[in-house]
């Protein structure tokens, strides 16, 4: 509970824009060279619901962004994708949100 109000009180400044990172996560870690694990983003820590957590998605992903998906089907005017996760400046994972 404690933590939780924390990140409460602090939400404002934990997920303002100005956090984002325009240097690929890649880019980083052959800097420093030292394998490291990559933190879950902290609304899946918080439970936050399920349509607070797609508009966040929405509201955060911009052209160029890195997202990794799963092909469902080919059809001749293209792909049905289901996105699983973000790659590069903003990590997430996204698959149960169930975006295509």
């Amino acid at each position: 509970p404690v933590l939780e109000q924390f990140i409460a009180r602090k939400a404002d400044l934990l997920f303002a824009p100005s956090w984002k990172t325009s240097t690929p996560a890649d880019e980083w870690q052959e800097e420093s060279g030292e394998a490291y694990a990559i933190m879950p983003p902290l609304e899946q820590f918080m439970e936050v619901s399920f349509e607070e957590r797609r508009e966040l998605f929405y509201r955060d992903v911009e052209r160029g962004d890195m997202v990794i998906g799963r092909i469902n089907s080919v059809r001749e005017f293209g792909l049905f994708v289901t996105l699983l996760c973000t790659a590069g400046g903003l990590e997430r994972d996204i698959e149960d949100l169930e975006i295509k």
